[in-house]
């Protein structure tokens, strides 16, 4: 049993590795011509495969914001107003805090107004 087995890896091992070398694949036909399979095809097309490309977005501001408007100008969408000062103040509290400021911060915020 243990030799028949290990006559069995060797042989799977040789097999492979002529393989290897020979760019083919295991178990396939010696000199026998190999097509490319439509999965290995899809998958290096995939994006993350593709070499990068130094793309400029046209507009002033942020890149990001060009990215954005683009797709909302696709969409048939236009940009939100500016939130006000005290929105902005409670969306950031929320987003750093993950509660609402409380009155006192509200009061600093709005008698600085840097």
């Amino acid at each position: 049993m243990m030799r028949t087995l290990a006559t069995t890896l060797l042989g799977l091992l040789t097999t492979g590795a002529a393989a290897a070398q020979s760019g083919a694949e295991p178990g396939a036909q010696p000199g026998a011509q190999q097509r490319p399979d439509d999965e290995m095809v899809a998958r290096r097309e995939h994006w993350a495969w593709q070499p990068l490309r130094n793309v400029a977005p046209a507009g002033d501001g942020h890149p990001v914001d060009a990215f954005v408007r683009a797709r909302l100008r696709d969409a048939d969408l236009s940009p939100s107003e500016k939130a006000p000062a005290h929105q902005r103040l409670r969306r950031l509290w929320f987003d750093l805090v993950g509660l609402p400021p409380t009155p006192e911060a509200v009061a600093r915020f709005r008698a600085d107004p840097s």
